[in-house]
């Protein structure tokens, strides 16, 4: 039986279906409504499964075992369960897909077209619109929704790594298995029992990675920044280096001691600075990458693109076109020097095995 609430003294002429403060025991009495009290923090509204809120009661007819409302903008939904009912809060967040749909929606949201029906304690979730991943998050009484950011890095194949922990205290890199130098010296140094890499001289340190016969001029090298150090000195990945010794011709990613990442394309006489971030951009801890394909490079932070650089996250360089992958660093043997770790890098060509 539908039940409804009689708002004018005309309602009264059919009371057959319709609660009021006449006919509200009669219901009981019947057994074909129960009455639970409710105290709204503003107004009940958008009530279902013929439910009635009357003089702060709910009287919910005898068949329904679910229903919902809306309070003070919350939607509550409360579902029988034995000899009580329970309750579950959502918040609706409006959200008109562009252009949709909606799918692979996280935390146990959902999505009615136009709202978000959000769990409460839920504070971020991810989903797809038209296949394209997104994020929202709550901060500050407000859901933002935003695309996810992109990583872009390809498959590596005949993908290599290395943590450094087989060297020693104050040797020098090229005496690890696969390592050469092409100018000056890149050094192992323990710092608190972790082996990372440093440079030796204040001219360009280069060093490459040197398994194998082939290698792709399509490649990726990442590595993590352990320290940032001092003194205007520098540590970072290269790409396509020329391993002619002295010839020292590469693209190098490198950070600096205040913060600042450095594309640059490195020669025998000059260095050519690409793009560049602001001061604090790294800090100690980010991994950084470069991502050469064709003419193209990109660089990552986190493995996420840093769009600021070039055009939309993309530099175009066809200075150099080929050559392996290694690290690079710049500065003097002193205790607080920049350093790496955790060095990776591959082919992003499938037909390279190395």
């Amino acid at each position: 039986m539908a039940l409804e609430l009689i708002n004018s003294p005309e309602d009264y002429q059919d009371l057959r279906g319709k609660i009021n403060r006449m006919n509200i025991e009669l219901y009981l009495e019947a057994g074909l409504v129960s009455e639970v009290e409710y105290t709204p923090d503003s107004a009940v509204t958008e009530l279902t499964d013929d439910v009635v809120w009357f003089e702060n009661n709910f009287y919910i007819p005898d068949a329904v075992t679910e229903f919902s409302f809306i309070d003070d903008g919350i939607i509550h939904v409360w579902t029988w369960n034995v000899d009580t009912w329970d309750e579950e809060t959502f918040t609706a967040v409006e959200y008109a897909p562009s252009p949709g749909p909606i799918t692979e929606i996280s935390n146990d949201v959902t999505h009615d077209g136009n709202y978000f029906i959000i769990p409460d304690g839920v504070t971020s979730f991810t989903f797809k619109d038209n296949d394209v991943d997104m994020e929202a998050t709550f901060s500050v009484d407000t859901w933002s929704f935003e695309a996810a950011p992109v990583s872009t890095i390809p498959t590596l194949y005949s993908e290599i790594t290395d943590d450094f922990q087989l060297g020693t205290h104050n040797s020098d890199l090229n005496t690890l298995a696969n390592w050469d130098t092409v100018q000056g010296t890149m050094q192992l140094k323990n710092l608190s029992g972790d082996i990372v890499v440093v440079g030796a001289s204040l001219s360009p340190n280069l060093s490459f990675y040197s398994h194998g016969q082939n290698c792709s001029a399509d490649q990726y090298v990442e590595a993590l920044v352990f320290g940032l150090g001092e003194s205007t000195r520098r540590i970072g990945v290269a790409a396509r280096i020329h391993t002619v010794e002295a010839d020292n011709m590469c693209y190098t990613l490198d950070s600096h001691d205040n913060g600042t990442l450095s594309l640059r394309r490195v020669t025998n006489t000059s260095t050519v600075t690409l793009a560049t971030s602001d001061a604090g951009f790294v800090v100690a801890g980010d991994t950084i990458g470069l991502l050469v394909v064709g003419d193209e490079l990109k660089c990552f932070k986190n493995e996420e693109l840093i769009t600021s650089f070039g055009d939309d996250g993309v530099v175009i360089d066809d200075n150099y076109t080929q050559g392996r992958f290694g690290v690079v660093g710049y500065q003097n043997p002193q205790n607080n020097l920049p350093n790496i770790d955790n060095f990776r890098a591959g082919s992003v060509d499938e037909i390279y095995q190395y």
